[in-house]
């Protein structure tokens, strides 16, 4: 019931970035496991959906879809908000408008932010690549 488990996480996948010694798909698969687990306590949750954003775990993507909707607690919400900014797509637009034109205040930031990240990853995606010479 406290933040250790999400602390370390954060700590083993930021190392895992540079640290070929480190397992990444066993920090992935713990992170999926943290953030889809109703038991685990919300600090750790809120850690392992940032850390599956930043990992690009796409298959968090339905989970964080779920949490950003009907999270039992706002920061829960804000921070499921947040890592569509890196899982979400095309998809999740209208959703995100939807909180960004809703009623809550506290995620339209959050959902702004997403909107505008998705929105930048689709202009980079349709952009041709170009070939140096």
């Amino acid at each position: 019931d406290n933040s250790i488990g999400g602390t370390a996480l954060l700590g083993l996948s930021r190392l895992s970035e540079n640290d070929a010694g480190l397992n990444r798909d066993q920090i992935e698969f713990k992170a999926l496991q943290l953030a889809r687990g109703n038991a685990t306590s919300e600090l750790t949750r809120i850690t392992a959906i940032q850390v599956c954003g930043r990992m690009d775990i796409q298959e968090a993507l339905p989970t964080v879809v779920d949490l950003a909707e009907n999270g039992d607690s706002m920061t829960l919400r804000i921070s499921a908000v947040g890592a569509l900014s890196r899982l979400g797509g095309p998809d999740q637009v209208s959703f995100l408008d939807s909180l960004l034109n809703g009623p809550e205040d506290r995620l339209k930031a959050p959902a702004r932010q997403a909107l505008n990240q998705i929105r930048r990853k689709e202009a980079q995606q349709s952009r041709p690549a170009t070939n140096p010479i």
